[in-house]
């Protein structure tokens, strides 16, 4: 059965845009929520989700709905959607933009066709809203309670160039057999008592995301926000993509699988064999700021419907303005992203070595 919304006729839309139209529960962290449809649009002749002078989501055949709706009121929406919101800011007064009205993002997202972007964004909107303060050692960290193991996939990631180079340099370096990733793999084995008399085999692959994270043994992070990226996105060598205000900076990890022989007779040292490696990527999709910094972490700049840039041609946006949306309206809540697992089987020599247990 379609999970689409009981839609009026598209060529007889509601004359005064007034009627609230449900649109579908359940899925994934989909909430309840309505709409206000006003017209159709002139090239699709698909309904569009607006008010009067901002318009909010447009359904589009290969798009999933929208996941979130502003909690302000429609009328006062209607009066804040003007030159000093992310509706239109002119050029040049972008440091007097009102940006209260942030749930816009995700609808300039879906105009760039940043589907993986505006989900994720819509499903923090939707969230509990978590401490505006990042959790001390020792305490539980509230992103673990509700991670997203569905949005992101490995095969999503590598249509990206920044994430699709450094997975390619680190399969070419073989990052899960060198000295240091060894050493994560002892200690790994020796954890799970593989350290035996018998051959023993060691596969975490089967683990949900969450769980076979604790069995990583090396990672590479994806830095956006380094310096030479920075340069390389303003110049136009990146584009921002999907995965740009998707995931921005986030980490590739690695875990492996194989058996672990015993010793030689005389000899301490067993014999590793790696058969598989397995690689995902997992982020943090918060808004936190480092606490060094004097100022928070820009998030470039955004207009209505579909500009998304350095200049500053529309509203700037930062980590605190989130933060400061979640204060006042009691939602955000931070998460953790674990893609899928893209696994490969390796081939050559360095795949076989020696591990002396006595030494772990």
């Amino acid at each position: 059965m379609s999970n689409e919304p009981n839609l009026p006729s598209w060529e007889n839309p509601p004359p005064d845009g007034s009627d609230l139209l449900p649109l579908p529960d359940g899925g994934h962290d989909r909430p309840s929520y309505g709409v206000t449809i006003c017209e159709l649009d002139s090239d699709t002749r698909l309904p569009l989700y607006h008010s009067v002078t901002c318009r909010w989501f447009t359904l589009m055949p290969s798009a999933e709905p929208p996941q979130h709706v502003p909690s302000t009121p429609i009328e006062e929406i209607r009066n804040a959607c003007s030159l000093e919101t992310l509706g239109g800011c002119l050029p040049g007064s972008a440091s007097s933009c009102k940006i209260e009205h942030i749930e816009l993002i995700p609808t300039i997202m879906r105009n760039n066709q940043w589907l993986v972007g505006a989900r994720l964004m819509d499903r923090w909107f939707a969230g509990a809203a978590t401490p505006n303060i990042a959790p001390q050692l020792g305490e539980a960290d509230p992103r673990n309670l509700n991670p997203d193991f569905d949005s992101v996939t490995m095969e999503w990631l590598l249509t990206s160039p920044l994430p699709r180079g450094v997975y390619a340099q680190a399969l070419r370096e073989e990052v899960w057999v060198n000295d240091a990733a060894r050493k994560e793999i002892g200690k790994y084995l020796k954890r799970n008592g593989k350290f035996q008399t018998k051959r023993m085999y060691f596969d975490d692959f089967g683990k949900p995301p969450d769980k076979r994270h604790e069995s990583c043994i090396q990672n590479r992070p994806v830095k956006l926000t380094t310096l030479g990226n920075a340069y390389d996105y303003a110049k136009g060598i990146y584009k921002i993509d999907d995965y740009a205000v998707s995931c921005g900076d986030a980490t590739f990890y690695f875990i492996v699988s194989g058996h672990v022989d015993p010793p030689e007779k005389g000899s301490t040292e067993h014999t590793v064999t790696i058969t598989k490696v397995g690689t995902y990527l997992r982020d943090s999709y918060d808004f936190w700021d480092d606490d060094n910094n004097i100022f928070s972490q820009t998030l470039l700049y955004w207009k209505y419907p579909d500009y998304v840039g350095i200049d500053a041609l529309g509203c700037y946006v930062s980590n605190k303005k989130f933060r400061d949306w979640r204060e006042k309206h009691g939602t955000g809540g931070d998460f953790f992203i674990y893609s899928d697992l893209r696994v490969s089987r390796p081939q050559g020599l360095r795949n076989i070595f020696k591990i002396d247990q006595n030494s772990i």
